[in-house]
């Protein structure tokens, strides 16, 4: 899939952020380079040990979206030089703690006039938009619920759109089951083109799911018993509660995602995966596996090649994953957070090489194994200088090492064989 380039001028896309005695930063400017692949989203990776404030980032981002800005307030110092200015493409601007208004929608609405964020949340059915702005963090969860039958939902599709954990299970279950029953009675009614439009969102989400997490993923509407919506992996149904927290994660912010971007009154009837929007994730990462970590970013880069994606992650199989991306390496140096370098994403390189360059982790091994490791290249020092009193101790930490695996072996067995020949001594174990 292209990016799509009809009406580009009209785009927004976020060029530049200052963040000014913020949180852990004194003064930080950043500047975000554009994909140069027309095939994939632009994507900026914030990467760095904790405290180094990579989560103030995407909120200090989201806050100029909104005026609700519980996350980012939290972290403006109580100094007068305080204030987040973000630069898009079209316009600059600046917030401080006292400021009231937001971004305003006109750059991402067609709107005549501009709407404040809360106004656009109950005025949206009055609008047609060209870019949305969402927010997801890790920490997500979803419940199985009763349904009624088929609900109209009344809610906005932007409330809580920047809230970062902010999932109505009962809503998305509720706009599964809408748009399962739709499709199934205008198939019934033989309006197949209308079926298809129905089924599209959800059959996008599902295969989403399942390039992610390895197994096939379908939502089933379910009317016996109850009229509920089950889930079906491999074709097992399950309730929702009983999922792994790392797949309760994925399917909820990745579902959320789909159900607002169906909801939401576009400006034209291009496909979800073609739209613009602004995407935050925060450690989206936290509770999965490191499979599905190495798979989250490829997918949704692939999916919405139209899409400006933030992302703070610990993980080095995210950092890894991705190609044609941008990794932001934070340091905390006395309490003050600075940008040390800014590297195109790591795929393609092995994870110690990520570990050791951007998260500054260049041990190979367990904390304890690491702590034997040093006494042993310790003792070595010792005895290539002629203290030969220390080989049984030497020989005896050299065969606890060996029986920790592998590499472990291999390691030692080299460091035994070259000073087997250089002592001219046997230093078999």
């Amino acid at each position: 899939m292209i990016k799509n380039n009809v009406n580009q001028g009209d785009d927004m896309r976020i060029e530049q952020l200052h963040l000014e005695n913020i949180g852990v930063f004194d003064r930080l400017d950043l500047q975000f380079q554009p994909c140069q692949q027309p095939d994939k989203a632009e994507i900026h990776i914030f990467a760095g040990e904790n405290g180094t404030g990579k989560s103030t980032l995407l909120y200090a981002l989201a806050g100029a979206f909104t005026s609700d800005r519980a996350l980012i307030l939290k972290r403006f110092r109580n100094v007068n030089q305080t204030w987040v200015e973000l630069k898009t493409d079209m316009k600059s601007y600046k917030y401080f703690e006292e400021t009231q208004s937001s971004l305003p929608s006109i750059f991402y609405t067609q709107s005549a006039q501009p709407l404040e964020y809360e106004n656009l949340i109950h005025n949206y059915q009055k609008n047609v938009f060209k870019l949305a702005v969402f927010a997801y963090a890790g920490n997500r969860s979803l419940k199985s619920h009763h349904l009624v039958g088929i609900k109209e939902i009344t809610e906005s599709p932007f409330e809580g759109s920047l809230s970062f954990n902010s999932t109505d299970s009962l809503i998305l279950m509720q706009w599964v089951a809408n748009n399962k029953a739709k499709a199934a009675l205008a198939q019934v009614k033989n309006e197949l083109q209308k079926a298809a439009k129905y089924q599209t969102a959800i059959q996008l989400l599902e295969a989403a799911i399942t390039e992610i997490v390895g197994f096939q993923v379908k939502f089933e509407l379910e009317t016996e018993p109850e009229f509920k919506i089950e889930l079906k992996m491999n074709g097992q149904a399950l309730e929702f509660e009983v999922l792994p927290d790392g797949l309760k994660s994925i399917i909820s912010w990745i579902s959320d995602l789909f159900m607002r971007m169906d909801r939401i009154p576009w400006i034209d009837d291009c496909s979800i995966l073609e739209r613009r929007f602004i995407l935050f994730l925060d450690e989206i990462d936290r509770n999965d596996h490191p499979v599905w970590q190495r798979k989250i970013l490829p997918v949704i880069q692939k999916l919405f090649p139209n899409a400006q994606i933030f992302v703070s992650s610990h993980s080095p199989f995210v950092v890894a994953s991705v190609s044609d991306a941008y990794v932001y390496q934070f340091r905390l140096e006395n309490g003050v957070s600075r940008l040390e370098t800014v590297e195109e994403s790591k795929a393609g390189s092995s994870y110690s090489l990520v570990l050791d360059e951007i998260f500054t982790i260049d041990e190979l091994f367990d904390v304890e194994t690491e702590s034997e490791f040093d006494r042993f290249y310790q003792l070595e020092d010792d005895i290539m200088q002629g203290n030969f009193e220390k080989i049984p101790l030497f020989l005896e930490i050299a065969r606890q090492l060996m029986e920790k695996g592998i590499e472990a072996r291999e390691i030692v067995g080299i460091e035994l064989r070259q000073m087997s020949r250089i002592l001219n001594k046997d230093l078999s174990v």
